[in-house]
């Protein structure tokens, strides 16, 4: 199973954040939401560069990211067990009431584990303040934790 890992590491990463974004980071990852929402299919060639953006600008963020990145592309596969559920989302939405759209259509690409994690990603992109929801994401803790084992 193929799965984006510049998205998983950002998504780690901001776990891992110990600040809040600035205004001007929370606005560009809005942007990296919309994209991600609208043109799923262009997330190589539009919505990582904007994605990495925000990291690189961040050290913090980016030194976690690299991290991770590094952790994540010696894995041919994540265990599907370690990637988010219907359930998970659906508690994020419940949790903000205010989004209530997921991100793609019944007609579009991509389908499966990429599309929830888009959806997760859609969704912390959104929030009031995405580096206090990626914190509640139970999955996260437990690819964390995956990674970080195999560090040792």
């Amino acid at each position: 199973m193929i799965v984006n890992h510049t998205i998983l590491a950002f998504l780690l990463a901001l776990k891992d954040f110990s600040t809040h974004l600035s205004v001007t980071e929370k606005q560009n990852l809005q942007d990296v939401g919309k994209q991600l929402r609208y043109q799923p299919r262009a997330c190589q060639t539009h919505i990582e560069p904007l994605l990495l953006q925000i990291v690189q600008a961040n050290n913090q963020l980016n030194n976690s990211y690299q991290f991770y990145k590094d952790k994540l592309n010696k894995f041919e596969t994540v265990p599907p067990e370690l990637l988010p559920t219907n359930q998970q989302i659906n508690d994020l939405l419940t949790e903000n009431s205010g989004l209530i759209e997921k991100g793609f259509n019944s007609d579009s690409l991509p389908k499966g584990y990429e599309q929830q994690l888009n959806n997760v990603m859609i969704l912390v992109s959104q929030a009031d303040n995405p580096e206090e929801l990626v914190k509640k994401l139970s999955f996260l803790g437990k690819l964390k934790q995956l990674l970080t084992q195999s560090s040792q």
